[in-house]
């Protein structure tokens, strides 16, 4: 009868630990409500705990409103010079204000401290900023499913189709 030998202890196996990713998942997280007023919205994200300059960049993109066409407007050269920008990276949009650049990742300025949503390419940044900081969010109207070997249907000529599928089985 042979016996098992010992397992010997296996060296550390040093594997670098994986970069931690942060998605938007459509679904998963309610929308912000949209606020109007940009003092509110400034109010609201130091409660959240958003970064300083962020917060203060609300006033400054939204002094006429708050709409996704300030959020996206192109800065001009003295606009990014009088901003003091400090995020990493040179500012060229008035979104640029709201994120910051750590290591090679775009960070969200208005997320609480070690929550913070993180992308790859800056230009991500947009759709979280508009749907989870500013009510700014597209709101889609039609949904679409897909059935078998149709093509894409909307909700309402799926739910036809089933209702004459359903007629005629009836009948027999």
């Amino acid at each position: 009868m042979s016996q098992a030998e010992p397992s010997q202890p296996r060296p550390p196996h040093h594997t670098p630990v994986p970069e931690e990713r942060s998605y938007d998942r459509p679904g998963k997280k309610p929308a912000a409500p949209f606020q109007p007023d940009p003092l509110k919205l400034e109010e609201s994200g130091r409660r959240a705990g958003g970064t300083t300059f962020a917060v203060d960049w609300i006033i400054s993109i939204f002094k006429y409103g708050v709409t996704t066409e300030a959020l996206l407007r192109t800065l001009d050269r003295t606009e990014i010079d009088l901003m003091n920008f400090t995020g990493g990276f040179e500012p060229h949009q008035a979104y640029d204000g709201f994120i910051s650049k750590v290591d090679d990742r775009y960070e969200c300025g208005l997320c609480r401290e070690g929550k913070r949503t993180r992308w790859k390419n800056q230009k991500d940044a947009p759709r979280h900023l508009r749907k989870f900081h500013f009510g700014l969010a597209d709101v889609c109207k039609t949904w679409c499913v897909k059935r078998g070997r149709f093509p894409l249907l909307t909700v309402s000529d799926y739910i036809v189709i089933s209702m004459q599928r359903e007629r005629r089985i009836q009948q027999g």
